[in-house]
């Protein structure tokens, strides 16, 4: 799992698969994008995560089968330290 907060965009992305590329976006709440390929969730973007939060990535979470803790994990860990990537492996 990559994560990188923007701090200019104030944005969060979250990559879930090395090839985070994908076929559609679903706005699972408001301001919470999930990129989806072949069904599975590849990426969520939280934009403007300073004003809405993070509770959004529960709900991602929920509709996708995706682990929410691990999720808030490295949202917490990209906001610290802002504009690099954060590589995080979930065992």
């Amino acid at each position: 799992m990559l994560a990188h907060y923007d701090s200019e965009a104030r944005s969060l992305a979250i990559s879930l698969e090395a090839d985070a590329s994908h076929r559609r976006v679903t706005e699972v709440a408001p301001n919470v994008i999930v990129g989806v390929r072949d069904g599975r969730a590849v990426f969520v973007e939280v934009i403007a995560c300073d004003v809405v939060g993070l509770d959004g990535l529960g709900t991602a979470a929920r509709e996708f089968g995706l682990d929410g803790d691990a999720l808030h994990a490295a949202a917490r860990a990209a906001i610290a330290a802002p504009d690099r990537d954060i590589d995080i492996t979930v065992g």
